[in-house]
């Protein structure tokens, strides 16, 4: 069976809270990342302040060994441009567990984690192979 991976993006966009003045995670679109077992993952963030990071998790108590089979450097450090972070072929360890949460979280230059988010993947199964419409 020829299966059609493919890779999908995340925007992490980090900036200013107007009401607080500090630093946070502004957006992250799509909030729910749809991928098919196999699947890669590129978050592309922007506005990450220089010396600030984002760090990235993966596991949870139904992927104790996290949700992508490899995943770039972690944390990902800001340097005043857009950096980027990637998770290699997406694995669902639960077959009756479609959605899974994993965490984003904004630290700033002194270790102190500023804010945390918990955005989603929903898990779309084995991808379609040539029998099911998928392609050759």
């Amino acid at each position: 069976m020829v299966q059609n991976l493919e890779t999908f993006s995340v925007q992490v966009t980090c900036g200013l809270d107007p009401t607080s003045g500090q630093h946070t995670i502004t957006g992250i679109d799509p909030p729910t990342l749809r991928l098919h077992i196999e699947d890669s993952a590129t978050w592309k963030i922007s506005g990450l302040p220089s010396g600030f990071s984002l760090l990235f998790d993966f596991v949870s108590p139904h992927a104790p060994d996290g949700l992508f089979g490899s995943t770039s450097a972690n944390p990902v450090v800001g340097d005043g441009s857009e950096v980027e972070f990637s998770g290699n072929s997406f694995f669902q360890p639960d077959e009756t567990q479609r959605d899974y949460s994993y965490s984003i979280k904004l630290q700033d230059s002194s270790g102190r984690i500023l804010v945390s988010h918990d955005p989603m993947i929903d898990s779309l199964g084995q991808p379609p192979g040539p029998d099911d419409g998928g392609g050759s």
